[in-house]
């Protein structure tokens, strides 16, 4: 499998910027990938639930009110006065659809969101993905919250937005490390819970970030843990049955 990515600037840079002879965007690997292996590999490509990073802005740029949709996604990063609110406006979410789309036409098996931590906003995003003619699956892509200074240097980083009610759990408890961190478990469990109940979802993708024990407690409080490990699959084996990402 691959996961088609364009990825980030390098450290220190803060546009992305195509190296020469290289390919300028995801598309072009889902192009290249197709076209020199068939279907040999599956391809995995990132859909943004709230906007690409690089079309969340601030929203003073835009310069009128906010349609429902847009308070719908509209992300507040930092606190009290240096607080900014940004959003992803409905034409460039219209047009990241379409980018999206032409990613699947070329190839793409399945999609994996980036992090979000509103189910409603999950749903949305799939209603319009499938309104778009995006058939493909879509995976939601879960990010752990297990720690406050980590937590909120992602979601400033990636744009993300916060509900309300998990801004004001965070700060509560963002001096009591392990009451944050069982906050943060129980918040992805019961986001988990509304996302397999809702039948939108063809399984769960975690963003471990390498915290392997904390994500095995959240599939043990969801009951999705195997008693017994899947044993190591032989060259040329398969693994039919439900997976978790």
């Amino acid at each position: 499998n691959i996961v088609a990515l364009r990825g980030a600037p390098p450290k220190g840079q803060e546009k992305w910027e195509a190296v020469a002879g290289g390919f300028s965007c995801a598309l072009d690997l889902v192009k290249y990938t197709r076209q020199q292996f068939g279907d040999w590999f599956g391809i995995q490509v990132s859909g943004y639930p709230e906007g690409h990073p690089d079309v969340i802005k601030p929203v003073a740029e835009l310069g009128r009110p906010l349609s429902a949709s847009e308070q719908k996604r509209l992300v507040t990063v930092g606190s009290g006065a240096s607080a900014e609110q940004f959003v992803c406006s409905d034409a460039d979410f219209d047009r990241e659809l379409g980018y999206l789309k032409q990613k699947c036409d070329a190839g793409a098996d399945c999609v994996i969101t980036q992090m979000f931590f509103d189910f409603e906003v999950f749903e949305a995003f799939v209603t319009q993905a499938r309104a778009k003619g995006i058939s493909a699956p879509i995976l939601p892509g879960i990010m752990l919250i297990t720690a406050y200074g980590g937590f909120t240097r992602m979601t400033g980083f990636c744009k993300s937005r916060v509900p309300a009610e998990l801004v004001a759990k965070a700060e509560a408890l963002k001096e009591d490390a392990e009451g944050f961190k069982e906050m943060g478990l129980s918040w992805t469990v019961a986001l988990c819970k509304q996302l397999v109940a809702s039948q939108l979802v063809p399984g769960l993708h975690f963003y471990t970030l390498n915290q392997s024990a904390n994500t095995q407690q959240i599939l043990q409080r969801l009951g999705l843990l195997l008693e017994q490990p899947t044993e190591a699959l032989d060259e040329g084996d398969t693994l039919k049955g439900t997976h978790i990402a």
